[in-house]
Order: structure tokens, then sequence, then C-alpha cells
């Protein structure tokens, strides 16, 4: 089973765009991958990890897979424009959200 990381934008969106994300880890699990939702980790005021302590995380789950998912709007996230520059530089699978899954899920 391959290990996908979910890339998207979080910053600015309602519950940081959580719902989004729980939806392509439904799809990830439902095509035999084993996802790595950044939805998972913590986000508020009452965090004590930083954003750059968060990317540093994410970055690091990201470099133990071996496909990233890019999510809409990922070109306005500064973070998943760093996550899928560093998933080219690996030599990831890259599926994008609107190409791929969306059609899959109208389906």
């Amino acid at each position: 089973m391959q290990k996908i990381y979910i890339s998207g934008p979080m910053t600015g969106y309602p519950d940081f765009n959580r719902p989004m994300f729980k939806e392509a880890e439904k799809w990830c699990r439902k095509n035999n991958y084993s996802p790595f939702n950044p939805g998972w980790l913590l986000f508020g005021e009452e965090d004590t990890f930083s954003y750059d302590e968060i990317m540093e995380i994410d970055l690091c789950a990201l470099s133990k897979c071996e496909v990233i998912l890019m999510l809409p709007g990922y070109e306005k996230s500064n973070g998943a424009c760093i996550e899928l520059s560093l998933a080219k530089e690996l030599g990831l699978s890259i599926i994008y959200y609107e190409d791929y899954v969306r059609k899959e899920l109208v389906v």
C-alpha cells in the first residue's frame, strides 16, 4: 500500500479546510492508499506548535510518502507550494484532486 500525503490550503479556511481534507482521506483509503492527513494536527490559539513547527512535521511526513495529492486552491497556499516543490524534488507521484479525484467522485 502506497503512502500518500494530502496537501492543500488550510490557513484562512473555516475549520482549517478539514472537511476537504477528510473527503480526500476517504478517497485515499477507498483507493488503497495509506494517507497522511495534515488536518489531523491541531491548529488554533490554544495550540503550542508554531506554523513553522507544524510545517517541519508535515515535510518530514511527506518525505516518507510515495505520492502527494494536491487539493483545490493549493496554488494560493505557501505551505502547499513548498510541499509540492519537495514532492517533485523527491520524485513522488503527483495526483491533482481537480483532474482525477473530483471526476471519480462525480461518476
